[in-house]
């Protein structure tokens, strides 16, 4: 996860299913990685997610933080995924 061209430390990042009732959360290391957890597994089921991504810092603008205003939508698909997020 970016900002400016810089890793997002600290930030939790959410995935909520669209449509769906599940959610899947991590927190970014000092590199912006991070990794999602459901119900203490790893990973996210398959699917189309709203994201959401708060905490880093104040590096993270307002918009990401809910998934009303946030604009990131991603997929997620069978198997390992590796979803880079850069917030502008």
């Amino acid at each position: 996860t970016t900002a400016d061209g810089q890793p997002v430390a600290g930030a939790t990042v959410t995935f909520t299913a669209v449509g769906g009732n599940h959610s899947s959360t991590g927190q970014t290391d000092p590199s912006g990685k991070y990794t999602l957890i459901t119900s203490l597994d790893d990973g996210a089921p398959a699917g189309e997610y709203t994201v959401t991504i708060s905490g880093g810092g104040g590096t993270v603008p307002e918009k990401y933080s809910k998934a009303a205003t946030s604009p990131l939508k991603k997929t997620v698909t069978a198997g390992d995924n590796v979803i880079d997020i850069t917030l502008e």
